[in-house]
């Protein structure tokens, strides 16, 4: 409301910028929490970064849910394939919320994939 007051103030509309991302990343959060398609702990990951950014959990809200992640961390092929195709999926579906932590799902694929070859690499994207 105040934006509309004052078109002219950069802090507002920055501000205003930033509800909207943070608005978009919420509805996805709750479009990909119920979406059966997307890894487990691709969801539970990004969870725990939003809550850990703007401390929203507590103490033992926080715990449980790195103990939940915790439990799904595993070094195995087939994890690591599982939870790259899930960074795919969520890239595609949900692009606020990948693109606010874009940094970090770049780098968790690339150690997710490090043993892949080029045509395993593609096959995630299908």
């Amino acid at each position: 409301m105040a934006l509309v007051a004052d078109k002219n103030n950069a802090e507002l509309k920055q501000l205003s910028q930033r509800l909207q991302l943070l608005s978009g990343i919420g509805k996805e959060f709750e479009r990909a929490s119920r979406d059966d398609r997307l890894f487990p702990l691709v969801i539970l990951d990004a969870m725990r970064w939003f809550h850990e950014e703007f401390d929203l959990l507590t103490d033992f809200k926080d715990s449980l849910l790195t103990m939940a992640s915790e439990q799904y961390l595993s070094d195995t092929p087939m994890f690591n394939e599982l939870y790259a195709a899930g960074i795919v999926y969520l890239k595609k579906k949900y692009p606020c919320l990948y693109r606010y932590y874009q940094e970090r799902w770049q780098e968790l694929f690339k150690q997710k994939t490090a043993g892949l070859n080029r045509d395993e690499r593609r096959s995630l994207r299908l």
